[in-house]
């Protein structure tokens, strides 16, 4: 890796990026991109980077709740949408990696102040609002399929 992602935060976060006619780059705005898509790739790094933090939308697989919950890292779930909220945190591009890569592949290194707003989907000990959220629609699902197949009797 160009950078030492060690105890880092690696969030899903795609954006509208380019170079500046100086030679630098410049973050206009960024916004949060589905997590699942990365279930794959994140129980591996995870553990072997030890992140602290991770983040997007849509929440992560119990794969990676697991890894999370071994290493101590966090889910944050941001506002899908909330591109002007998010943008408004981004004080300083610390580094750009891979510049090889069009610009919203690069590896990017904000500095962000009050990045936000979040909530805490995932939690270090493996607690995930989208499994509780899952299960509890899978246990109404016969219910609310009973009293579909109710309705569509009565309709006939």
């Amino acid at each position: 890796m160009p950078r030492d992602l060690r105890g880092a935060g690696l969030f899903h976060l795609g954006s509208y990026s380019r170079e500046t006619p100086e030679g630098g780059f410049e973050v206009l705005y960024m916004n949060p991109t589905t997590s699942t898509r990365f279930n794959p790739l994140m129980p591996r790094l995870i553990r072997h980077f030890g992140l602290r933090a991770v983040g997007g939308k849509g929440g992560l697989d119990a794969g990676c709740v697991e890894a999370m919950r071994e290493v101590g890292c966090v889910y944050f779930s941001f506002v899908g949408g909330g591109a002007p909220l998010l943008s408004d945190a981004i004080r300083e591009v610390v580094s750009v990696h891979w510049n090889d890569l069009v610009s919203h592949y690069r590896l990017v290194t904000l500095r962000v102040e009050e990045l936000g707003p979040v909530t805490v989907g995932i939690d270090a000990h493996g607690n995930s609002l989208y499994g509780d959220l899952s299960q509890a629609a899978a246990d109404r699902l016969p219910a609310i399929m009973a009293d579909l197949a109710a309705a569509r009797a009565k309709a006939d």
